[in-house]
């Protein structure tokens, strides 16, 4: 017993890392642009990844055309949580981008012929409907707005991840999740690389580069290895509703740091999402992104 909980705090401590991420983000974009802090977190993260696979042998994964796909789709999740924050708060971030696991149910179903259970039709329509009470705040003019456009992009990067999510259950029938996970992060990394030619940020404060490292090293690479470790041995439907708490933690820290404020529809809306969250995540296995 002693053992599975030791097993839940590590879940719970990713999740801490994953949700320390949105307020972090929000602040580092004060001193670099999206792109460059994209590339260069992912630079960091990816050279530890490398690191891993080059030290147990596994460089074979690298061939896997299925793992550059998977790369392509974390790097434009990756770009568009970024460059979505720039609108949005740091909290409806979080709870924008965490509705991937509603879509991952309604791919499933057609891609993996996963059957679409009442659990989750019913996850699908609280979903929409918290995301409905989050962007429009109760006024329909907010649909002409900026801020609408960023909570777009940051829902379009949810979409990126539940594609990537999906495609990545199909490798993990021959391929063993740590191996592909950290290709991945190195992949993606190559990928983003050349943005730090073509968008450079220049005259980066300290911050700036704290943040940025911590991202990389902590919320990318060291929150994926502490979660990898909990669904082995507690159960992918247990990890995964844990993991739930990546965006309770968001919100709080949002709150803590950045002094946003809890709004009626932050409330309505964020419960909503939450629900669908876990609704969706009920019965099924979950990969992290």
């Amino acid at each position: 017993m002693e053992s599975r909980k030791r097993y839940h705090l590590l879940i719970v401590a990713s999740a801490l890392m994953w949700g320390s991420s949105f307020p972090l983000i929000k602040v580092t974009l004060d001193y670099v642009n999206p792109y460059f802090l994209t590339a260069v977190r992912m630079l960091i993260a990816g050279a530890i990844g490398l690191v891993f696979v080059m030290a147990f042998s596994r460089t074979a994964i690298f061939k896997e055309k299925t793992v550059w796909i998977l790369a392509g789709f974390n790097a434009l999740g990756y770009s568009l949580q970024h460059i979505g924050m720039q609108y949005t708060l740091a909290s409806e971030s979080a709870l924008l981008i965490n509705v991937n696991v509603i879509f991952v149910a309604i791919l499933a179903a057609y891609i993996l012929g996963e059957k679409m259970t009442s659990w989750k039709a019913l996850a699908l329509a609280l979903g929409v409907g918290g995301i409905l009470i989050l962007t429009s705040k109760g006024d329909l003019s907010f649909f002409a707005s900026e801020e609408l456009l960023g909570q777009s992009i940051l829902i379009a990067s949810g979409f990126s991840w539940a594609v990537f999510i999906v495609l990545m259950k199909r490798l993990l029938d021959t391929h063993e999740i740590v191996d592909v996970s950290m290709a991945v992060v190195a992949e993606t990394a190559l990928i983003l690389s050349p943005l730090v030619v073509f968008y450079p940020s220049t005259g980066i404060a300290l911050e700036g580069w704290a943040g940025i490292i911590y991202l990389g090293v902590v919320c990318t690479t060291l929150a994926l290895f502490v979660y990898l470790v909990g669904p082995r041995r507690v159960g992918a439907t247990t990890s995964s509703i844990l993991l739930s708490a990546e965006v309770l933690f968001a919100i709080i820290l949002s709150i803590l740091f950045l002094e946003e404020q809890i709004t009626a529809p932050l409330l309505l809306g964020g419960l909503l999402v939450l629900l669908a969250i876990i609704l969706a995540s009920w019965n099924r296995e979950t990969t992290p992104r």
